[in-house]
């Protein structure tokens, strides 16, 4: 009987030794990481994270991923090439955009770094009518990277978001650059896929273009910022609306809000 007794007391010595091994194992749901996709796991590991964009306020379109990532203390930098000079900002137009660029470097940023690339007239020699060629333009993005060692880079789809053409010819020139890095091991390359621009024809459709392959959760509540992803992003864009006629207009039209899938797509490209 006391040999029984010995055997099942063992044999629930051993159930509750792997129960609580599956538990402290298993990768349970945590901030920040709602649906479990890459980039968010990245992120939450302390990954780096640097934003390349030709203008200084593409940031817009994808805030929650550098919420998310400065909010936990992970390093991130963006890069925009064109300077605010190129714009034809009112004096006071210009200084409410350089507060709100201060603003998101001062609140989740090491640094917001524009290259200050001037318009200057067409030429078919130079990059979309811009005093620099793509090499120089290539070997001036490679220094921030290399610089700052990034653990990944995040930019538009080769589609260009809007199809726009600085867009486009920055995503591509993305892939050339990363072909070029020498530290290792090398940044992963994330494209941010563009879904809320209304109807359009097949074969523009940048979600079917580009199928996400991470989806980040912007409902997901964060202890730290005592608000959501969505919450902070909408703050975000409270920054910079009163210098961005569009973004201000889209975001007083009823339901534009209210409508939104509170989500930001994203494919990994390497």
């Amino acid at each position: 009987m006391i040999q029984k007794r010995t055997i099942v007391a063992i044999g629930l010595i051993i159930i509750l030794i792997s129960t609580l091994t599956l538990y402290y194992l298993y990768p349970w749901e945590s901030e920040g990481d709602s649906n479990h996709c890459e980039l968010e796991r990245d992120i939450n590991s302390g990954m780096s994270i640097m934003g390349l964009w030709p203008h200084p306020d593409d940031e817009c379109f994808v805030p929650g991923i550098f919420i998310l990532a400065g909010s936990k203390g992970n390093k991130c930098w963006v890069v925009t090439l064109i300077s605010l000079d190129s714009y034809p900002y009112t004096p006071e137009s210009r200084e409410l955009r350089q507060q709100a660029n201060d603003w998101f470097e001062d609140t989740y940023l090491e640094e917001y770094i524009n290259l200050n690339m001037v318009r200057a007239a067409p030429s078919p020699d130079l990059w979309h009518g811009y005093p620099w060629s793509n090499e120089t333009i290539k070997a001036r993005y490679i220094t921030e990277i290399e610089a700052k060692q990034p653990d990944i880079l995040l930019t538009f789809t080769p589609y260009g978001f809007s199809g726009g053409l600085e867009h486009t010819l920055l995503s591509e020139m993305i892939t050339e650059i990363w072909d070029e890095l020498t530290y290792e091991p090398k940044p992963k390359i994330y494209w941010f896929i563009n879904t809320d621009q209304g109807p359009r024809s097949e074969e523009n459709n940048e979600h079917e273009l580009y199928p996400p392959t991470n989806i980040l959760d912007l409902d997901v509540y964060s202890d730290t910022l005592g608000m959501t992803y969505w919450e902070a992003k909408v703050e975000f864009w409270e920054q910079y609306a009163p210098s961005l006629g569009a973004l201000d207009t889209w975001m007083n039209t009823p339901g534009n809000l209210e409508g939104n899938d509170r989500k930001e797509y994203f494919m990994r490209h390497k």
